[in-house]
């Protein structure tokens, strides 16, 4: 946010996304850092799991607009000049 500050910009919004996720990505990266697993975890999720992080997402987005989450694996900020 200061880069952003310092190079003229308003912040009207910022805030963590992916809060619901964010105990699972932590454990995945723990468990992948402790068995030093290099593998990617770029990989496309079966239906099931794809229509559960579906919801997920969907039920972020609604809260987005009108709070700030307090912690989550991504940042999402608005900024005008």
């Amino acid at each position: 946010m200061d880069l952003l500050q310092s190079e003229g910009y308003k912040i009207d919004y910022f805030s963590y996304f992916n809060f619901w996720l964010f105990p699972v990505v932590m454990i995945a990266r723990l468990k992948g850092k402790l068995l030093q697993d290099n593998s990617s975890d770029l990989s496309m999720p079966n239906k099931l799991i794809n229509k559960i992080l579906q919801f997920i997402f969907s039920s972020e987005a609604l809260m987005i607009p009108k709070i700030s989450l307090p912690f989550g694996v991504s940042l999402v900020v608005v900024a005008s000049l």
